[in-house]
């Protein structure tokens, strides 16, 4: 049983893990497109 929860504790741990790292790809994503549109206005004016 022991094994069990440890199995589980760290699926947790690895889907915790793996929600913090899709909110930062996120957080970066929208930091390039803000970026880019940025640019893209610089540009054309």
């Amino acid at each position: 049983m022991a094994a069990a929860e440890a199995l589980a504790h760290l699926s947790l741990d690895a889907l915790s893990e793996l929600i913090a790292a899709c909110g930062r790809l996120a957080s970066w994503a929208s930091f390039t497109q803000a970026l880019l549109i940025a640019m893209r206005v610089c540009w054309a004016s």
